[in-house]
């Protein structure tokens, strides 16, 4: 029995107990605004940066109708409780289904094929990536197959697949901005991830400045110190296996601690300033899955326990970063950005660019590493010709003698090309003119992404694109069908300033060990674990891998 009291309605299940429940009229009037709130708001701009804002006002909402409920129907807490959640869930029903009618049937990206829950959601996207464990870099591929050049992967991203995007994102003069995603550290702003583009550019002069050849001094010295410490890592194993992945990360880490701060980390040699890395890589654990939504990332920041991982790793940065400001060094990034550009940068983006340069200067480098040597490891013969040519540099520690050795610099490329450290972020917005890919339109303010790892595998890209195959390279260029494609270090104006010094390190590591030892798979080591455990963390998070390095007699 249904009966009306003071506009509500009360339904008396019999024998049990009464349930109140809000009126026709306030369903309704609790539809429009849920209809309403989407086309006048939610449809427009951005809100990840509002996100734990909007969820307190919802909570403020319910909280404030349970209360009034309660006293002016003089109620009981349950009850007042189950008529707000009645009236709020009916208001977020009609909010909800007001975005799926809009993104399904009216959005402009309808046409473009994807799969229906990402279309809907990009919530969707992350229980992918918690399903299969942040390879989002495979589901990317996968979709590729699946749907072709241009795949609908969320209701207002296209993940594009065609060649000509990558010239059209990065000549000169383009609309296109840095999406949402780059928000991700705020209120930290390193010039990795700035979205104001007078900024980012008078920012990344600096950089380039810092890292160009020259600029800091004494670079071949301070690199071949590292590497030193890496081979007398590596005698000490005398043959027997190493999980080789730990130490190439922490040569990486103590490298760019080095560059930017002035100072090594000292984590290949000293156990206690391991933990340092660990917290990079817990809180790169974290960030995994939540990547693809930039509004969850951003209200995960907000939640205690979960991230503690994020703080742990930003204190840690920002300590170091304070002990630098502290000490007089010539002789680093650091340096540059506060002395040498006529104008000071205030020390809340020093700090972020701490963070970033940490991230994209040790991580990036060691997980190209772990590749390159599994590749050297399963290919003798590649490690006959790499020896046969370093044979003739002379001196293998003179990084100038490395650079314009061609099957070294190949083998490094098709690595590279295969595994780019960052294999599945680098997203854009398109600008207010839309822009045409090919013969397809994309509308404006549509976010963008490109992966470089699916266009390192495209086969109108590469002949044989799968395969390991260092000479495309060098003697068998007819294996590469449009060298625009290739882009591990990212073009134009927000390439990686510090690409010279990657590659740097990489050839001397590579031509040093090569040189002393004989490197194979360790017994029972077939690289499964490599792969199977690599993960996509924003960049790539190799499993294990176990190697012998045999010396040999030189």
């Amino acid at each position: 029995m249904i009966t009306e009291i003071c506009s509500v309605k009360v339904a008396t299940i019999p024998n049990t107990m009464t349930l109140i429940v809000p009126s026709h009229f306030q369903l309704a009037t609790a539809t429009i605004f849920g209809a309403s709130g989407h086309l006048l708001y939610f449809i427009k701009g951005e809100h990840h940066l509002t996100t734990p804002v909007i969820l307190l006002t919802y909570t403020g909402i319910f909280l404030f109708t349970a209360w009034f409920q309660a006293i002016a129907n003089q109620w009981s807490i349950g009850t007042a409780c189950y008529y707000a959640s009645i009236f709020l869930g009916t208001h977020l029903a009609a909010l909800f289904s007001s975005m799926i009618f809009y993104r399904l049937f009216f959005h402009p990206l309808r046409y473009f094929p994807g799969p229906l829950d990402m279309r809907i959601s990009k919530l969707s996207h992350v229980f992918r990536l918690l399903r299969n464990r942040s390879k989002n870099y495979e589901l990317l591929e996968k979709l590729r197959h699946q749907y072709g050049e241009f795949v609908r992967t969320g209701p207002n991203e296209l993940t594009i697949f065609h060649p000509d995007i990558l010239n059209l994102a990065t000549r000169p003069g383009n609309e296109m901005q840095r999406s949402d995603w780059y928000d991700l550290l705020l209120p930290s702003e390193p010039m990795a991830t700035t979205r104001n583009r007078p900024d980012h550019d008078a920012r990344k002069k600096i950089f380039d400045r810092a890292f160009k050849k020259g600029a800091l001094t004494e670079t071949n010295d301070r690199i071949t110190e590292h590497v030193r410490k890496l081979e007398s890592y590596i005698a000490a194993t005398e043959g027997h296996p190493v999980e080789i992945d730990k130490p190439l990360f922490w040569i990486s880490f103590d490298i760019m601690g080095d560059f930017a701060f002035g100072r090594s980390f000292n984590t290949l040699a000293d156990e206690k300033w391991r933990y340092a890395g660990d917290l990079l890589r817990d809180f790169m654990a974290l960030l995994g899955p939540l990547t693809p939504v930039p509004w969850l990332c951003r209200f995960g920041m907000h939640v205690p326990k979960l991230s503690d991982p994020w703080f742990d790793f930003k204190n840690w940065c920002i300590k170091r970063c304070q002990e630098r400001l502290e000490n007089d060094v010539k002789d680093d990034i650091f340096h540059w950005m506060m002395n040498d550009t006529g104008v000071r940068i205030p020390q809340d983006k020093i700090e972020g660019d701490a963070i970033a340069i940490i991230i994209a200067g040790s991580d990036t480098s060691a997980s190209v590493l772990v590749f390159l040597f599994y590749f050297l490891a399963s290919r003798p013969s590649l490690q006959q010709d790499l020896r046969a040519e370093l044979t003739n540099v002379g001196d293998v520690w003179n990084l100038s003698n490395l650079e314009p050795l061609p099957l070294l610099n190949a083998t490094i490329s098709e690595t590279l090309r295969l595994y780019p450290p960052i294999p599945s972020s680098g997203l854009r917005s398109t600008g207010p003119s839309g822009l045409t890919v090919g013969d397809t339109f994309i509308p404006p303010g549509v976010t963008i992404a490109m992966p470089p790892y699916s266009f390192g595998r495209l086969e109108d890209c590469y002949e044989r694109a799968e395969e390991f195959i260092p000479k495309r390279w060098t003697t068998e260029t007819h294996l590469i069908k449009n060298r625009k494609a290739y882009h591990p270090f990212g073009k134009g104006r927000f390439s990686c300033p510090g690409r010279a010094l990657a590659l740097r390190e990489l050839r001397l590591i590579v031509a040093v060990l090569l040189t002393r030892y004989n490197v194979s798979l360790a017994p029972g080591e077939d690289g499964q674990k490599l792969f199977r455990d690599l993960k996509d963390e924003f960049v790539f998070a190799p499993g294990e891998l176990h190697l012998c390095f045999a010396r040999r007699d030189i």
